[in-house]
């Protein structure tokens, strides 16, 4: 994993290598086209969804359009209180 995205990671994380907070890796496991989730994007969460067109441009979309830089990792939206 390169420095910039290592940093970024780190940022989501709080403190590496002792829990990912429910966190998964892109680099572990992506999530399923068009199912919104939380984004960990270079040190922000966002929510967002991976596109179904990756290969044209950013392959992660949000409420205010394309996600641009580098999304580390993701996680499912919690269940909604009852």
């Amino acid at each position: 994993m390169g420095a910039q995205m290592r940093e970024g990671a780190e940022d989501c994380l709080w403190e590496e290598g002792v829990s990912n907070f429910g966190w998964i890796s892109v680099e572990e496991k992506l999530p399923e086209q068009g199912k919104a989730v939380l984004l960990c994007n270079s040190g922000h969460v966002v929510w967002g969804y991976r596109r179904s067109f990756p290969g044209k441009g950013a392959p992660y979309q949000g409420v205010h359009g394309v996600i641009r830089g580098i999304v580390t990792h993701w996680m499912p939206l919690p269940a909604p209180p009852v």
